[in-house]
């Protein structure tokens, strides 16, 4: 209890400390209503009185409210701080950051009363070290590793889509089965570290030796810095879920949960300012560029703002059609197929977006993460607007349930895999969130199956 206690000592004067400063700063300043958002994370702190407990034991919640001091804490005082009004060249209506700043404010109301109802039963944590873990059988992993050494035996070009270490964007994708190769590839990777990981934790049961630890940390490394993606969120994911599994097999205690998940904000950061660079801006440079690219990869009130302008100059049509395309743009084989068939249109509120704030110059200057709510608005009119949250927070618990229940590793890792998408639920959009759950848990089920029909043929349960 200590360490809960002085994380939260440090987290209350962090928060009153940047509030002072917002204050001074906030006198005779246009920015000055942007503390509001800072005196309604406060009030949310004192009244709901988040268990402390239950957002450091819980990655996925640790990784909410960090994203929550960034948007509500962290980026007014950089805004008031910087009093800048420019977006991408743009200058926002100052009426529109009023909308935006309420907008936000029910956003978090809403979510801390979700919350607060959903996680706050007794031993409702995320890991729970006491219940049995157990993998696949042997065969399941036999059967995906042999298909793989003959798909790279017999088309060895296969191997031009992965790269040690670095990302190349600029080298084109070989496939032979239209992606299902690459696939089979990525998850028998993955397979391998899961596999590795296993033998050493019964190792490790054996006789504590911590060796077995740093092998298994080892064997994570080279999952690693193998790339099978230029989405750096991805390899971000992958690195969280991997060590989810460390944590898991080897009882690291849980307060590292939370002290891993603010270094994992960081690297999203350092990434976000990484790949800005890419786009000839450098997010080091100066406040300004700061305060944007934490606004662009955490929707700050500037992107929120923007999107309202944009709506209320009708640059996007409500219709059902561009409620379906958001959530299926990026859905892998289904997209592919309505798209390429003309069913629906391949041109999502994403992409209008981002023509707003570019307008011609849209094609090579970025792709702006079009917020949450902005998306909900420009599917359903006002009531979106606070339409995905709720149902993003349902499924994000109900997934923390299975967690709980589910006892083999290989499906704890890959259902891993969306739950931090939808931890960063305020930060991302749907059509991301439903990236991963179509392109990536979807799939890694479906190849699963093998396995759990082993199981089932053996009499085995997946739950506890």
């Amino acid at each position: 209890m200590k360490n809960y206690f002085h994380i939260n000592l440090i987290l209350n004067f962090f928060y009153f400390f940047t509030f002072f400063f917002t204050l001074l700063l906030s006198f005779d300043n246009e920015l000055y209503y942007l503390i509001f958002l800072q005196i309604t994370f406060l009030l949310c702190e004192f009244f709901y009185g988040f268990n402390s407990k239950i957002f450091l034991t819980s990655l996925g919640l640790s990784i909410f409210k960090i994203i929550s001091i960034i948007r509500f804490i962290i980026s007014p005082f950089i805004l008031i701080l910087t009093k800048s009004y420019f977006f991408y060249g743009q200058v926002i209506d100052i009426n529109y950051y009023y909308w935006a700043i309420l907008v936000m404010i029910i956003e978090l109301i809403l979510s801390n009363l979700l919350i607060k109802y959903l996680f706050s039963k007794k031993n409702n944590v995320l890991i729970t070290y006491k219940k049995k873990v157990s993998s696949f059988p042997l065969a399941f992993y036999l059967f995906y590793f042999v298909i793989s050494i003959l798909l790279l035996y017999y088309l060895p070009s296969l191997f031009s889509n992965f790269s040690i270490v670095f990302f190349d964007v600029n080298n084109p994708t070989i496939s032979f089965f239209r992606g299902f190769d690459i696939r089979v590839l990525i998850f028998s990777e993955s397979l391998f570290f899961l596999f590795n990981v296993f033998i050493l934790h019964s190792f490790y049961k054996k006789n504590k030796n911590f060796i077995f630890i740093l092998f298994a940390f080892s064997f994570l490394l080279i999952n690693l810095i193998i790339v099978r993606s230029e989405n750096r969120a991805t390899l971000l994911f992958d690195t969280i879920a991997s060590l989810y599994i460390l944590f898991l097999l080897f009882k690291i205690p849980k307060i590292h949960i939370f002290l891993f998940s603010i270094l994992s904000l960081s690297i999203i950061i350092f990434i976000s300012i990484q790949r800005q660079t890419f786009f000839g801006i450098n997010g080091i440079e100066d406040l300004d560029k700061v305060s944007l690219l934490l606004q662009s990869y955490f929707a700050g009130p500037s992107y929120v703002a923007m999107g309202l302008e944009m709506f209320t100059k009708s640059i996007i049509l409500l219709n059902f059609e561009l409620f379906l395309t958001d959530i299926l743009i990026w859905s892998g084989y289904l997209g592919n197929f309505l798209f390429e068939n003309g069913i629906l249109p391949n041109l999502g509120s994403s992409y209008f977006y981002n023509l707003y704030i570019y307008g011609n110059n849209i094609i090579g200057s970025g792709d702006q993460i079009i917020p949450l709510s902005i998306q909900g608005l420009s599917n359903f009119g006002i009531l979106g607007l606070f339409i995905y949250q709720p149902i993003g927070l349902f499924i994000f618990h109900k997934i923390d349930c299975i967690l709980k229940r589910i006892q083999y590793i290989e499906v704890k890792y890959f259902l891993f895999l969306i739950y931090i998408p939808l931890a960063l639920l305020f930060a991302y959009n749907i059509s991301i969130i439903s990236l991963y759950i179509f392109d990536r848990f979807f799939i890694s089920l479906i190849f699963m199956l093998p396995g759990i029909f082993i199981l089932r043929a053996k009499g085995k349960r997946l739950f506890q």
